[in-house]
């Protein structure tokens, strides 16, 4: 067979898997009729990969099941979603109002004033090391110092910075259950100290996390219907967009110097959205080994070592491959992290019991209790990046941070006591 009927092959079944992938999208919104359900959310990157991979110049090889294997991980995670939904029909929707019984508006103000300190202190630390070691731009100069022992504060602002997104989160519910001019002034100086903290790590990862906590919190408690999510949605993928266009203007500054930023723009938005679909059919092309659990139980593993032990603890970055096109890429999807333990049939099974996952979490905000709320805004963020690279067990330490700040601002009673009458004991 030529190569050229090879591609054929594979085009044919990437088309049909678009198809089918569409088709899943339609039954979701049929059946749930919720934009935010992940039923349906979790068809809409996968098919937005694939579409912009068909007119790429990235290399398939003859091996291209994968598609069909993108299909079936979502019709189980359907499986698992139907099991903890049944009779939740877009509930979300139903009014359900927290009675919010105390604020304790003195630690929270403290609170602030720590963030504020500590916040300006890291800026001034980073404006002294920019004026004595800048490099071709801002980001790219603190980049480079990211992993020396130049800016010591850095690695603190990291963990403090999940502190931050949740405190803002907080501050968010307050002011959607009481838009108190009180409560304004403080969303909008959380809202500054927030946007700052997670622009100062340098990465895509917490702006989108921190973008998604605010869109998916704002509209539950705002009760927005399809429609509103919709035209939303819309504006704010636009804006994603032009923002991470010139993201990776600052992030790569040397490339301008042969290629055009409309170039270099189209280049990395086809690699981040349909790349990875490419990468892990290279790495199933030429990887048979196991690793027997040690991704799947790399928290743990990366603990005992903590303790004293001394067991293999795999990197949470991969290898670059080359797919086409003078263009490599070291993100493999969802899958791979499970594939790489047990094999496709294990993968399958994350996938189904990640559906059980968002099922119960969307379950749970439907009484709209803020720790639910909060936890299942968190949740859409590993599930919109499954095209992209597993970001549920990968970041079991991150997950952790969030649960135990969740349970400290929302149900310790330190900063507020709020109680629904209308949800089950």
């Amino acid at each position: 067979m030529s190569i050229f009927q090879l591609k054929q092959v594979v085009i044919i079944i990437l088309f049909f898997s678009l198809i089918s992938i569409t088709l899943l999208l339609f039954i979701a919104m049929v059946v749930h009729k919720d934009l935010l359900s992940p039923a349906v959310v979790i068809n809409i990157p996968w098919l937005i990969s694939l579409i912009f991979l068909i007119p790429s110049d990235f290399f398939y090889e003859t091996n291209s099941i994968h598609f069909l294997y993108f299909v079936i991980g979502i019709i189980l995670f359907n499986i698992g979603y139907f099991f903890t939904v049944i009779g939740k029909k877009n509930k979300r929707l139903k009014e359900n109002k927290w009675i919010i019984k105390n604020i304790n508006y003195k630690v929270i103000n403290l609170i602030v004033i720590f963030e504020l300190i500590i916040l300006s202190i890291y800026l001034f630390t980073l404006l002294i090391y920019v004026n004595g070691n800048f490099n071709e731009n801002i980001y790219f100069t603190l980049k480079m110092a990211r992993g020396t022992s130049d800016l010591v504060l850095m690695n603190f602002m990291d963990y403090l910075n999940n502190f931050i997104i949740s405190f803002t989160m907080l501050i968010l519910y307050l002011y959607l259950q009481n838009r108190s001019k009180k409560n304004s002034i403080l969303l909008t100086m959380q809202l500054i100290i927030g946007t700052i903290s997670v622009f100062l790590t340098l990465g895509r990862t917490a702006i989108l996390l921190y973008c998604i906590l605010i869109f998916v919190t704002f509209v539950i408690y705002s009760n927005f219907g399809n429609r509103k999510i919709l035209k939303y949605v819309t504006i704010l993928g636009s804006l994603s967009i032009i923002f991470f266009s010139i993201y990776n203007l600052v992030k790569y500054p040397y490339l301008l110097e042969s290629y055009s930023a409309l170039e270099i723009s189209l280049e990395y938005f086809i690699l981040y959205i349909s790349g990875s679909m490419v990468t892990i059919q290279q790495w199933m092309a030429s990887n048979t080994e196991f690793l027997y659990g040690e991704n799947t139980f790399r928290f743990i593993i990366a603990v005992l070592n903590t303790v004293g032990y001394d067991l293999n603890l795999q990197p949470l970055t991969n290898s670059f491959v080359s797919i086409g096109n003078k263009t490599t890429s070291n993100v493999y999807t969802f899958y791979h992290y499970y594939v790489v333990d047990f094999g496709w049939l294990y993968a399958f099974l994350a996938q189904f019991s990640v559906g059980l996952l968002h099922g119960f979490l969307y379950k749970k905000m439907t009484f709209k209790d803020p720790f639910w709320v909060f936890l299942f805004s968190l949740s859409l963020y590993p599930l919109f990046m499954q095209f992209f690279q597993d970001q549920y067990l990968s970041l079991t330490s991150t997950w952790v941070q969030f649960v135990f700040y969740g349970i400290l601002l929302f149900k310790s009673n330190i900063f507020i006591r709020s109680r629904n009458s209308s949800a089950p004991n």
